[in-house]
């Protein structure tokens, strides 16, 4: 491939991902049928601290689901959809597909990006002729956010890029629900059917400190730039709305966060808790990576090297399991929500934002 393709194409790249690592979502009105969900109070504590730290134990050994995420950044004019199956157990594996991300058009043919999210990398199926030339005929593009990171000449992207996989790991319902153990504010907003469940509907807020706390195996240079990118942009904090099932599991969580430049909305959706998920790596031979294409282009990002790239972390998307049911997908967002910086698929508590805003 042509050297002086590379920044192109990474700014490409930067703008399929921009949402996928948002994490906030908007909240929804309650269900009409909340008398069809008056079984669920049964299985769940009275005491609304006490059933959220009950769903944090049970997603200790559920660490997999179905995942469907809408997320709408802020001033964005659609919403990005993502579908897929995801699993947290060691790492994050992702796998799905994700629609309606900004730049889309220009790696994909058909408006879906099918991707799959390992650890701290994302892997894009590239079907865009344009892009298949830029890529020499690869029809993957691999993202390593630390890679990527590490090649900026910005101390704040390069602490970003090692906590990747922590925020990646936000797309998950873990950090949210671990998140609100911690607010005393949280409250039973009452039983509802939600997605055909008998569900108990709980609403807080959770403070920018206490969305930070939540997120695992950040260092605290890692979590002070995510801070610090989050209060640039105006970020204090977050709503957060959840409906936990009878077994005390998740079965929706909306996030909605308000930035200077507008509302930050995630609504994420699970469902089959315990599905395989199995997640095939692309043939390296098929790979284009952008990091390693970036070193030979010359010197590194920002500095006297290409454009830099703002590739804020992606919710990822992915394909279908090879192994597991059948999913569609998704990819992350923001920064400390989501380290978001939280998302696909996804900065997520907040996630892309974050991490968008501490890049060179």
């Amino acid at each position: 491939m042509r050297t002086n393709r590379t920044p192109a194409l990474a700014a490409v790249a930067a703008l399929a991902l921009t949402g996928l690592t948002a994490c906030s979502t908007a909240k929804q009105a309650t269900s009409d049928a909340a008398h069809a969900a008056a079984q669920a109070a049964s299985a769940l504590p009275a005491d609304a601290l006490a059933a959220l730290g009950l769903a944090n134990t049970h997603l200790q050994s559920q660490n997999s689901a179905k995942v469907t995420a809408t997320i709408r950044m802020p001033g964005a004019a659609t919403a990005e959809t993502m579908k897929g199956a995801m699993a947290w157990d060691s790492g994050m594996r992702f796998t799905g597909d994700v629609t309606g991300a900004p730049g889309m058009a220009a790696l994909s043919t058909d408006g879906s990006l099918p991707a799959v999210i390992v650890g701290g990398a994302i892997y894009m199926k590239v079907s865009n002729p344009t892009a298949l030339a830029q890529t020499g005929g690869k029809s993957w593009m691999k993202l390593d956010f630390a890679e990527i990171a590490a090649l900026s000449r910005n101390p704040q992207a390069s602490s970003l890029g090692g906590g990747m996989d922590s925020a990646l790991k936000q797309i998950s319902p873990v950090q949210t629900v671990r998140a609100l153990t911690g607010d005393k504010g949280v409250r039973s907003v009452g039983r509802e059917t939600m997605d055909g469940q008998a569900t108990t509907h709980y609403s807080g807020h959770l403070t920018l400190d206490q969305m930070l706390a939540a997120i695992p195996g950040l260092t605290g240079a890692q979590r002070q730039t995510l801070g610090k990118a989050d209060t640039s942009i105006g970020l204090t904090g977050e709503d957060v709305d959840i409906w936990l099932n009878e077994r005390a599991l998740p079965v929706r969580v909306q996030e909605h966060t308000v930035t200077q430049k507008g509302d930050l909305d995630i609504d994420r959706h699970f469902a089959d808790y315990g599905v395989p998920v199995s997640v095939t790596l692309p043939n390296s031979a098929d790979t284009f990576d952008l990091a390693a294409a970036l070193k030979a282009a010359a010197g590194g990002v920002g500095g006297h090297g290409p454009a830099p790239v703002r590739a804020t972390p992606g919710q990822g998307a992915g394909r279908q399991p090879s192994g597991g049911s059948s999913v569609a997908a998704a990819p992350a967002s923001g920064s400390a929500s989501r380290a978001r910086s939280r998302a696909v698929i996804g900065r997520s508590p907040p996630c892309s934002r974050r991490s968008e805003s501490a890049l060179p």
